[in-house]
């Protein structure tokens, strides 16, 4: 049974659907070495790379993007607890996606363990993605030194350049046009990363919806200030 909150509000977020194909990559200076690494056809020690960088950087877009170019399996980390994971894989790409959340799971980092050896003996690849910096080490020590000996692909915080990109598209993925002149407003009084790209857009949405108004540095400034605030 569908539960209704008594909160809702009188505008709906209606988020259009997230597209993962190569084009709708927004490449730029902070990501072109991870690009390369990743989509560049380069060698992999022992056949595996971990793809790090910080919440909503764009890694499991490229990541899915090898995925597809590979025709690699995908799997969440609880899936590497399951029994005889790396039979499963075999003559397989593998993605697997948030590495770091199998920490302190003995069942899923045995899975990885095992994924990784399996791979290094075949002429298949296994890519894993990882915020960036990762939480905390792995328990089973094996695991951990053939997880530091991986290669590293590493997005970069976003340049100025990259944040307006972002911001210009996820206003665009939500059908609204916003003025050069208000984009120049907000990046410098914005938080600098790239999930806050996304919760300005978001924000910006609400406001024109509510308003019913075109956005303007106005609404830029209410949008920020929402956005800054606790809770």
């Amino acid at each position: 049974m569908m539960m209704h909150d008594s909160t809702t509000p009188d505008t709906l977020d209606i988020r259009p659907p997230r597209s993962h194909r190569r084009e709708d990559f927004v490449r730029s200076a902070s990501n072109a070495a991870a690009y390369e690494a990743v989509l560049g056809e380069a060698d992999w020690p022992d056949r595996r790379l971990i793809l790090a960088g910080p919440a909503k950087s764009g890694k499991s877009h490229l990541a899915r993007i090898w995925a597809e170019n590979r025709s690699a399996l995908q799997l969440s980390h609880t899936e590497l607890a399951a029994p005889g994971i790396a039979q499963t894989v075999l003559n397989r790409n593998v993605l697997v996606h948030h590495v770091e959340m199998a920490s302190g799971e003995r069942d899923i980092e045995l899975g990885l363990f095992h994924l990784c050896n399996t791979v290094a003996g075949s002429r298949f690849r296994l890519l894993m993605t990882v915020l960036e910096p990762p939480k905390q080490a792995f328990g089973l020590p094996d695991l951990h030194s053939r997880m530091q000996a991986s290669a590293r692909a590493v997005i970069e915080p976003p340049e100025d350049s990259l944040l307006a990109l972002l911001l210009t598209k996820h206003l665009a993925d939500r059908q609204i046009s916003v003025a050069a002149n208000v984009i120049d407003f907000i990046l410098p009084r914005m938080e600098r990363t790239h999930a806050m790209a996304g919760q300005l857009a978001a924000e910006l949405d609400r406001q024109a919806m509510a308003t019913g108004r075109a956005i303007s540095r106005t609404t830029a400034a209410a949008a920020l200030t929402a956005v800054r605030r606790p809770g």
